[in-house]
C-alpha cells in the first residue's frame, strides 16, 4: 500500500509533518564494513521520519500515517497558528473600535514618553 508519505516498502517520500521532500539520511551502524542501519530525518523540521535496518524499513513510521492524512502534530500547530491570527485580528479590531479621544490620548502618551 502506498500512502502520501511512504512508498510500498516504507521508504520516506516526504516528511509527514511539514511535507518537505528534502530528506537527510545518517548512518547509524556499520557491521563488517556494510551499512546495517540508516536513520532518515527531515531536512526542514529535523524529525525522524524513517529507519532502515538490515534490509527492511521500520514499519512503525509508515503505519503511523496510513490512517491519517495529517499527523496530530500538524493539527496542533494549525490550531496554534489559528489562535494567533484570531488574537491578532482581535487586537486590530480593538484599535479600530476606540473612540477618537482614546486614540488621541494614546498618541499623546507615546509622544510624551519619547
Amino acid at each position: 500500500m502506498i500512502n502520501r508519505f511512504y512508498d510500498s516498502e516504507g521508504c520516506p517520500i516526504c516528511c509527514p509533518f511539514c511535507c518537505s521532500k528534502k530528506i537527510d539520511d545518517s548512518i547509524q551502524s556499520i557491521d563488517g564494513g556494510v551499512i546495517s542501519e540508516i536513520q532518515y530525518n527531515c531536512s526542514r523540521c529535523k524529525d525522524i521520519i524513517g529507519y532502515w535496518a538490515y534490509g527492511y524499513y521500520d514499519p512503525y513510521f509508515k503505519k503511523q500515517f496510513d490512517c491519517t492524512i495529517f499527523s496530530m502534530r500538524y493539527w496542533k500547530l494549525f490550531f496554534i497558528r489559528l489562535e494567533f491570527h484570531i488574537w491578532r485580528k482581535h487586537q486590530c479590531l480593538k484599535k479600530l473600535t476606540k473612540s477618537p479621544e482614546e486614540l488621541y490620548e494614546e498618541k499623546s502618551n507615546r509622544n510624551e514618553s519619547r
